[in-house]
This record gives C-alpha cells, structure tokens and sequence, in this order.
C-alpha cells in the first residue's frame, strides 16, 4: 500500500517504502518511526550530495558534519528541522543506561519527524506537497499541547540564537496553565511546559546578567517521576541554566554543587533513597553542557583562591564535556570556554605550554571578524575572547582597527550595551587606544545601566584610566569582601567576564 505522505519520489523507492513504514509504527512504536525518520533523511542527505557533486575523501563526515556542509542549498527551515531529526533519532536510539524509557515516550517527535521529512522531500522534488496526513488524527488536548510546545521552541531559537528577548517573551507570556487544563491538557503535560517557560526565562536572566529565581525542585521531582525522557531532559535542561544563572552572583561553589546535585541525583540506589529523581536520565550532549558549566565554574573558584590547579581542573572539565557533544556550535561554546581558561592560568601564573600558546595566537590570528554586523551572533563571543587574548598574552591585534570601523554603528544601536558587547568595547579599549573616545562612551552608558553588565563595563573604564575597580552590585558583596581589591581594576574580575 502506498505511503499517505511519501509517494513523490517515485525514482527513489525506499522513500515511499520507509516513509509508510514510519507512519505504520507512529502509534504502536514511535522510536521505530525515527529510526525510518532518520534513514529517510540520510538519503535526502546524499541525494542532495550527488545533485550538487558533492563528494568526501579521506574520513567520511558525520551525519551532523554532512547537514552543516549543505549550507544554502537547503532552506534554512527545513535545514533546521531535518538537524531536529537527527538529533531525536538519535536520542531514540541510543539506550544511554539501565533506565532508558519506552517507545510511547517518543511519539510527539515521531510525529513531528515526519512531516519534516515529508516537508523536505517534496521540497527536494519540487512537488507541491498538501497537508500532511498522519493516521490516528490527534486529541484536541494533544493538538493544544504540541501548539504551545512548539510556541516554546520558537522562543527558545529567539533567546539562544538570536537574543530577541522581547518577541521571546511575548510567546511566553501567552501560555496559561488554567486555559491548557481546561482544554484537557494533562497536568503533568502542562507543568512541564511551566517547567520550558522558567527555563527559558532563565536563559534570558543569564544574558541579561540578572540573577536566577529560586529552583522549583518539587516540580522537577514531579517532572521526572513521570518516567518520560522528554520531561527528564527538560529538568537537566532548567537546572543546568540555574547554575549558570548562580555564576552571575559569582556563587561558583554553589554553582558546583548544583551541578553536582545531578550527578547524585542520577547515582542514588532506590533502595537508599527512594526518590523519583535516583532514575533521572542525563544524555551525552547534556552531559557535555554540564561539564562546560562545571569548567566555568572551577574558573571563577580558580580566580577568587588565586589557585591555577583548579583551572587545569576546568580545562579538563572542557576536554571531557566535547567527547559528548557533536554539534558544532556546542563544541565552539567549549573552545570558548578554554581559551578563557588559558587566560586565567596564564594570569594566576600558572605556565602556558607551547600548544596552548598556539592555540591562543590561532584564536587572534583567525577571529571571524567577517561574521560581526549589526545584526546579533554567537561569533560575537569569539571575538570577544580573541580580543582578551590580545591584551592578556601581549599580542598585537592587528584588525582590532577594522573590527572598530564595522562596529561604529553597532555601538550606537545597542547602547547601553548588552552581553557580551560590553566585553568586546572593552577589550577594544585596552587593544586599540585610537577606538577609545567613541568606546568610552558605550560603555558609560553601559556602566550608567547598572547591573552586573553595567558593573563589568565600569572595570573596563576603570582599568583604562589606571583607577581600583568601582564597588560591585550588592548581590556581589559577599564575593568582594573575599577578593583582593589592592591589583588593577580588571584583575579583580574572572575573564569569563573580563
């Protein structure tokens, strides 16, 4: 019987034969159903290759590393979701220890891999493609849960990707909890979408440099006693966020332990700790993100105790965490991390070796300054430790004077200046004397802001003058009372900041 959605690529037989597979086990199996997802989208993968005569030698890229060289050959949509599949599918696959959920937990995503490969192969065939058809038509509390779970993922593309809070806050602001259980939403389904809204929120706090609001650890309870995955990773998810958030109070201690916490949580045996949250699932690339918050915050402990062994403890901590992450913008955000790491070993007086000399010259000599416009970029926070590594190591910057000129206008616009802009002005300032009057300014109208931001750009103006750093915000006393306040302005702030 021919597939309902999969039957426009009739030179391609396995498309129909693995699209009607897919949605034959859409209810019954659902992991199943992504496994025929993600076959159907490695050979739209390679029929795309071959369209374009792309063609590998030596090692054969991974499936991730094949989808990122496609570039602007595919929609940056259908690009997007055909990554979503990947990464569903194998989330599906893989049984990561002895708690792995089963198959019912995976139809949600089941269901949304295959429209988007139904969606891309008529795309790749140029074939107008009607509704998608998919059997076992959805519940109406299904059909307004997966509405507001898809609101959250646009929400959550607008805070990490593109740092549009306040178009993320309007999709936010339109869940409500008592409509979703009038429509017959269940209440645990409903809580974890609560749970998608603080998290996110707290991803936006964290890049306003705001400080977290206090945990919500009955619902993560609750979330994970559910036995989904889904809901597990969420809570790792959310509580990841409020460790970093605890890192803006420059509470690295505590940072450690509520990363820590999750590690015990997973390792408690039932019979000794009968809690829900002893069965808490942590996947590799979750895994890969904790340990990049557990790095940072052995950093900024590094910093505060004057102490370089704890940085050798975070470079690990970096090392380890890209043995679990494959994708490239995760494992840029660990080099990141690193080279601030290298900075602050050097400053502590810890001995940079030749190879991690190297890798800080790489990062000056290569920043992606052709990436910076106005338009807000993850590559913002390359430059911005490429610049630090300038001034920290004493090497000359020699486009800190183009990369002024390209951001002239920028520095108008986003005044006062967000993070990490504050860090790039002033790292231009202390690399680049001629940009200082035009960068003096943005960053007093940063500093004139108030807040951590605020604080950190009034190091920098602090620093270029040759005065101590100004006082902190309350929220950072106890951590000022611990410093020594006698060194210049800058050295008194972790380079993860500075």
């Amino acid at each position: 019987m021919p597939s309902i959605n999969f039957s426009m690529a009739p030179q391609y037989p396995q498309v129909d034969v693995w699209g009607e597979a897919a949605e034959n086990a859409l209810r019954s199996e659902p992991d199943i159903a992504l496994v025929r997802c993600r076959q159907l989208l490695e050979l739209l993968v390679h029929a795309i290759e071959q369209r374009h005569g792309i063609r590998h030698s030596g090692r054969k890229p991974k499936l991730f590393e094949r989808l990122d060289n496609l570039g602007a050959r595919v929609p940056p949509e259908i690009a997007r979701r055909m990554s979503r599949v990947r990464q569903d599918a194998n989330s599906a696959l893989h049984v990561e220890d002895l708690n792995a959920v089963g198959p019912r937990a995976w139809e949600v995503a089941a269901r949304r891999a295959i429209e988007t490969m139904a969606k891309a192969w008529a795309w790749f065939m140029d074939t107008p493609h009607a509704h998608i058809t998919l059997p076992h038509a959805r519940s109406v509390p299904d059909k307004v849960f997966e509405i507001a779970d898809r609101d959250l993922d646009v929400a959550e593309r607008l805070v990490e990707d593109e740092r549009n809070e306040v178009a993320a806050e309007r999709l936010l602001s339109k869940l409500s909890p008592n409509r979703l259980i009038r429509k017959g939403v269940p209440h645990h389904a409903v809580e974890l979408l609560e749970l998608r809204v603080d998290s996110i929120r707290l991803a936006m706090g964290n890049h306003q440099g705001l400080l977290p609001a206090p945990l919500n650890v009955a619902r993560s309870r609750r979330a994970v006693a559910t036995g989904h995955s889904r809901y597990a990773d969420e809570v790792v998810h959310y509580h990841n966020r409020y460790a970093v958030g605890l890192l803006n109070r420059l509470q690295a201690e505590e940072a450690l332990q509520a990363v820590g916490q999750l590690e015990e949580w997973r390792s408690s045996r039932a019979e000794f700790a009968p809690d829900p949250l002893a069965n808490l699932q942590i996947r590799d690339w979750q895994r890969g993100a904790l340990l990049g918050t557990k790095g940072q915050a052995l950093c900024f402990l590094a910093h505060e105790r004057r102490d370089p062994s704890l940085v050798d403890q975070a470079l690990a901590a970096f090392a380890a965490a890209r043995d679990y992450l494959e994708e490239p913008a995760d494992l840029r955000r660990q080099d990141v991390y690193r080279l601030h790491a290298l900075i602050e070993k050097g400053r502590l007086g810890g001995t940079l070796n030749a190879e991690e000399l190297a890798v800080l010259d790489a990062r000056i000599e290569h920043a992606p300054i052709e990436a910076i416009g106005e338009h807000w970029t993850p590559e913002i926070f390359a430059i911005a430790v490429a610049l630090k590594s300038g001034w920290a190591v004493d090497r000359k910057v020699t486009w800190a004077g183009r990369l002024s000129h390209q951001l002239d206008a920028v520095w108008r616009r986003r005044e006062p200046l967000e993070h990490p802009y504050e860090l790039v002005a002033g790292s231009l300032l202390l690399v680049h004397p001629p940009s200082a009057p035009r960068l003096l300014a943005s960053l007093q109208a940063t500093a004139d802001n108030g807040g951590l931001i605020g604080w950190i750009a009034s190091c920098y103006i602090a620093d270029h003058a040759g005065r101590p750093a100004p006082t902190p915000p309350d929220t950072l006393s106890p951590w000022w009372d611990r410093v020594d306040r006698q060194v210049r302005a800058l050295d008194n702030v972790p380079y993860n900041y500075a």
